[in-house]
């Protein structure tokens, strides 16, 4: 029956592409269903995928053929493993598609209905996410928690640029476990964070989570990731706003749309100095935080 219905190994290596070529993977999706035409679990990823690729209308139509015909597929029924994984991925699927469609109330009433699906930082992220948007928002933003609860609470600049300081070479030199994905020590930091905002809010966008989106920009030699020289790098935002989430190098970006800013290089690595560097911890604070 595993033969008829699905062949796992080859689904897995579909999904193992959503955030590094879902192009890519849109197009294996379409050659897996013709060789696998009930595998309905597969069917709730592609229109996971089409949420990323910000296909919400085809997104929607995949996940309402989804629910409609396979509690009537008695024999795919009879896997009972892979239909705890197709209710499951399909409530994640519902959420992104209400919270990415702007559809809150809806969305904060699933949260209400279907709390089994999602763990208890999730649930309160949503929540107040949807919140926040429904103008509901009551308490303090201090006492939200974490980073990023505190901005979805009430978004400051100032918090991104402290956030993101892990991410810079002088900051992580005298660690013992330094970050995995660090900035070059001559990366322009101050260029690009002004040049980036001139493209975001973007249709270059792709849709990460639940509420957030990805915007990867190309600069050669631009950091590394886990130990290896990129010439990309990321940036997550709250969705449809210049908000800025988080900022790192990263691997495995050239498949996804970029903006290339590979004309800043000139600027900064052309003047050559003997004047001692200050250094980027010290740029941050000069810039940032003494007035």
């Amino acid at each position: 029956m595993n033969t008829i219905y699905f062949d796992e190994w080859e689904f897995r290596r579909i999904v193992d592409l959503f955030f590094v070529d879902p192009y890519e993977a849109k197009e294996r999706f379409l050659i897996y269903f013709k060789k696998y035409p009930k595998d309905y679990l597969a069917y709730s990823y592609y229109a996971a995928l089409l949420i990323i690729l910000n296909q919400l209308d085809d997104a929607e139509k995949i996940l309402k053929y989804v629910i409609s015909i396979s509690s009537n597929d008695k024999d795919f029924c009879s896997l009972i493993e892979r239909n705890i994984r197709l209710y499951d991925n399909i409530a994640i699927t519902q959420l992104k598609l209400f919270l990415y469609q702007g559809r809150y109330e809806e969305a904060y009433q699933f949260f209400l209905d279907h709390p089994e699906h999602f763990s208890h930082d999730n649930y309160y992220a949503f929540s107040l996410y949807c919140k926040k948007k429904l103008g509901l928002l009551t308490g303090k933003r201090e006492d939200a928690g974490t980073y990023i609860l505190k901005q979805i609470f009430e978004y400051r600049e100032n918090d991104f640029i402290v956030h993101i300081q892990r991410h810079l070479a002088d900051y992580n030199a005298n660690l013992e476990h330094p970050n995995c994905s660090i900035f070059a020590s001559d990366f322009p930091i101050f260029e690009i964070l002004t040049e980036i905002k001139k493209y975001i809010p973007s249709h270059q966008k792709i849709n990460h989570g639940y509420y957030d989106n990805l915007y990867v920009f190309k600069y050669d030699s631009c950091g590394r990731d886990t130990n290896k020289i990129v010439d990309y790098f990321k940036i997550l935002t709250f969705h449809n706003t210049s908000e800025f989430i988080t900022m790192c190098p990263s691997l495995n970006s050239e498949h996804l749309p970029y903006i290339d800013l590979n004309f800043l290089n000139k600027n900064h690595f052309n003047s050559q100095s003997r004047v001692k560097k200050m250094s980027q911890i010290d740029k941050f604070n000069r810039k940032y935080f003494i007035k």
